[in-house]
């Protein structure tokens, strides 16, 4: 697989929120928890820790003084602001050209032969009780890489992933629900292919991490 870019991409919708201020910024994008060329909208109580940037659409949230990013926006003149709640900058740097980020080509089960999830046919469901064997208690933490079908964090719960030293923990997920919390265990990195984004109502993602630790490349989003 190519290299990807250290921090949360989305090609269509992300998820966010702002303060205008008169000031100019060249910003290294790798730097930010997000990076967005599209429409940003927050729904809920979801939020992102650290920076983002933001080089067309627009950026709209249900919550006008909720600080959704805890971090700096760096928005182009492009983009338009609802939300005036977060610290805004005006990004003069040039948009990231992704002619060599292939990002059409997902791993297929041959990528994950061999581990529990492997072909993209089963679920995993973070959940209150474990009636099935698809339904984990919270706090469930994946350690391997995974091809899942549908995977669901409940409201409230948390799932882990191990990603230890040294290491690049890949995760498939053809359909995403997030309405819980998503942790990274260990110092590695953790790379999630999303088909499509179903919903992330109340999610936190990587909350504690760092940015540069943790990479969403995602197709379709529906949230």
């Amino acid at each position: 697989m190519k290299k990807v870019l250290a921090f949360f991409l989305l090609a269509t919708t992300v998820l966010m929120t702002f303060s205008l201020q008169a000031l100019a910024a060249n910003y290294n994008v790798e730097d930010a928890a997000v990076y967005a060329t599209d429409k940003i909208d927050f729904s809920g109580s979801s939020s992102i820790n650290g920076d983002a940037v933001i080089v067309g659409g627009s950026i709209t949230s249900p919550k006008k003084d909720y600080r959704c990013i805890t971090g700096t926006v760096y928005k182009t003149d492009a983009v338009s602001v609802k939300n005036k709640a977060l610290s805004v900058v005006t990004y003069t740097g040039t948009p990231v050209n992704y002619e060599n980020l292939d990002t059409s080509v997902f791993p297929d089960s041959t990528y994950f032969a061999g581990n529990a999830y492997a072909d993209g046919s089963s679920n995993l469901t973070i959940g209150y009780y474990s009636s099935t064997p698809e339904i984990k208690l919270s706090n469930y933490t994946l350690t391997e890489n995974a091809f899942i079908n549908n995977l669901e964090v409940s409201n409230g719960l948390t799932m882990n992933i191990s990603a230890p030293a040294n290491t690049v923990r890949v995760l498939r997920v053809k359909n995403l629900t997030v309405n819980g919390y998503i942790n990274i265990t260990g110092s590695g990195k953790v790379l999630i292919y999303v088909d499509n984004l179903k919903s992330c109502d109340n999610s936190y993602i990587n909350q504690n991490g760092s940015s540069a630790n943790m990479c969403f490349i995602i197709k379709n989003t529906n949230a």
